[in-house]
């Protein structure tokens, strides 16, 4: 008994030694955490003004602020974010990539080879933030390791590529290193100016079947009528994701000819098709459109019926179709639908 309680003590007393050791080393680390940070708000109060004068008005030579340590560099860092956050000047810009390129390359470098995820992932931000052009280079090398890295990393990679490879990206984004979502896909498409996209849409068979159904969405959001033939040969595709994908884009564009070649997709089996048709004939000619939601403020899907009933609205007799179908219509649901959308003024 007396030994089990010898040991119960023993174990408690190395636990708060433990304990204490991890307290201390947490102070400690905190303390030389605000010190440095004392010391790199210090560097930059104390040069701002030289600063200002290299970056804005060119009147400070360089050299004359080359760090003398590595606190002086992650000071430069810091203070490049705040330029960068606050002005807009391919002056202030060129002067920081001088700066960065003769006197913080290593720096860089030496983030996106770190062994911790959060220090690569800051480099990789630091480097789309300031369009270190000098760095592609090693993130080509990143890109080609063998090693495996984070899907948020691969992400702001890809879109770093699409900024300095205007137009050798391609082949990234058809093949990621690791699998891709649509989310993902938004997120670096979303930034593509069109002629980047155009590269893409050459590539279109090709491209896994998630970039293409984003890409498709892409054409609507930046509203690419231009694009319309792409979508229409999507339309004949036997993929549904891929047929709904165009024909939200085509509702997306309006101002649309021919809507005949749309007509077909009132009575498709999938109620998302009837959906985006409902809303593509808002654009038609009212009495085309009044036939076509007609049959559509029926359907046996409530939002289908919803948005036909929408899209009626807004047509410049809308009102008068909408008290039509109250006053005409054998179906109880086409009623009620109509009913609350005149409701709803």
């Amino acid at each position: 008994m007396n030994n089990l309680l010898i040991t119960l003590v023993v174990s408690i007393g190395l636990l708060l030694l433990v304990l204490l050791v991890l307290c201390a080393k947490l102070i400690i680390f905190r303390y030389f955490e605000i010190r440095k940070r004392n010391a790199i708000q210090s560097y930059i109060e104390r040069r701002q003004a030289e600063w200002f004068q290299y970056l804005v008005e060119g009147s400070v030579p360089m050299e004359q602020l080359r760090p003398a340590n590595q606190l002086e560099v992650e000071a430069v860092d810091q203070l490049f974010f705040q330029y960068q956050s606050t002005f807009s000047s391919e002056q202030i810009a060129f002067g920081m990539k001088q700066f960065a390129m003769t006197y913080m390359e290593s720096y860089y470098k030496n983030h996106l080879f770190s062994t911790k995820w959060s220090i690569r992932m800051n480099g990789l931000q630091k480097i789309y933030l300031f369009n270190w052009l000098f760095l592609s280079g090693e993130i080509i090398k990143l890109l080609r390791s063998k090693k495996l890295y984070s899907k948020e990393e691969y992400i702001l990679i890809y879109r770093i590529l699409a900024k300095f490879e205007p137009k050798h990206f391609v082949s990234y984004y058809m093949n990621p290193k690791v699998p891709l979502g649509e989310f993902d896909y938004r997120k670096l498409l979303i930034e593509l100016e069109e002629r980047q996209l155009s590269l893409l849409a050459e590539k279109f068979v090709e491209l896994p079947h998630v970039l293409q159904k984003v890409l498709i969405e892409m054409i609507g959001v930046k509203f690419y009528l231009e694009w319309l033939p792409l979508l229409h040969k999507c339309l004949d595709s036997p993929d549904k994701e891929l047929r709904i994908s165009a024909l939200k884009s085509i509702a997306a564009l309006g101002s649309l000819d021919d809507m005949d070649r749309y007509e077909r997709f009132a009575k498709s089996a999938h109620w998302q098709e009837r959906l985006m048709t409902a809303k593509i004939f808002r654009s038609a000619h009212p009495q085309q459109a009044e036939r076509v939601l007609g049959v559509l403020i029926a359907d046996s899907n409530y939002q289908v019926r919803l948005q036909a009933a929408a899209s009626m609205k807004v047509l410049k007799s809308g009102t008068v179709a909408l008290m039509s179908v109250i006053t005409t219509s054998n179906d109880k649901y086409a009623i009620e639908i109509a009913q609350e959308m005149l409701g709803k003024e």
